[in-house]
C-alpha cells in the first residue's frame, strides 16, 4: 500500500472519531438540560403542592386555590412539552384539570376556615414563613399573567392581614 492512501485513511478515522464524540457530547449536554428543566418542574410542583398542603393553617379562598392547582397544571403541561416519552404525565394533567374543575364548581367561601392565631411561637414563624411563600407565589403568578390583578390585590391583602394577625402574636 502507498504510504499517502494509509496516511489519508488515518486521519479519516480520527475525523470520525472526533466528530462521534461532538456528537455524543452534544447529545449529552441536551440531556442535561432536559434533566435540569425537569427537577426544576417537579422542584415547582412539590413546592405549589405543600403549600396546597398547608390550607389547614390558613383559609385558603378559591381564588388561591384555583391559583396554585393551576400553577401546578401549567408546569406539568411544560414538563410534557419536555419530555413528551413520559406515560404519567397525560394522567397527572387530567387529575389536575379535574381538581380545577371541582373547584369551580363546588367551592364555597364557606369552606374557607376561619383563622386560628397561632398558640406558639414557632407556629406563628411557621405560618409566618407559609404566608411569605404563598405572597412569593401569587406575586410570581400575577407577574406571567396567570392571576389577575384584581384577584391578586385581594390575596395578596388578605394574606397580608393573616401575617399581621400572627405577627402581633409573636410580641
Amino acid at each position: 500500500m502507498s504510504m499517502p492512501l494509509v496516511i489519508g485513511l488515518v486521519s479519516l478515522l480520527l475525523i470520525l472519531i472526533v466528530g462521534y464524540n461532538i456528537i455524543i457530547q452534544y447529545r449529552q449536554q441536551l440531556e442535561s438540560k432536559k434533566q435540569q428543566e425537569l427537577s426544576k418542574c417537579i422542584a415547582i410542583i412539590d413546592s405549589t403542592e405543600e403549600l396546597i398542603g398547608n390550607a389547614h393553617h390558613l383559609p385558603y379562598s378559591k381564588e388561591l386555590l384555583m391559583c396554585l392547582n393551576r400553577r401546578v397544571l401549567f408546569t406539568l403541561e411544560s414538563m410534557r412539552d419536555i419530555d413528551p416519552t413520559d406515560k404519567a404525565l397525560p394522567q397527572r394533567i387530567i387529575n389536575v384539570t379535574e381538581q380545577i374543575r371541582q373547584l369551580q364548581e363546588n367551592y364555597s367561601n364557606a369552606d374557607v376556615a376561619n383563622f386560628k392565631v397561632p398558640n406558639t411561637d414557632k407556629q406563628a414563624l411557621g405560618m409566618l414563613q407559609l404566608v411569605k411563600r404563598l405572597k412569593n407565589t401569587i406575586r410570581n403568578e400575577h407577574s406571567k399573567g396567570r392571576m389577575p390583578t384584581q384577584s391578586f390585590v385581594s390575596e395578596n391583602a388578605r394574606l397580608e392581614a393573616c401575617s399581621c394577625a400572627s405577627t402581633l402574636k409573636t410580641w
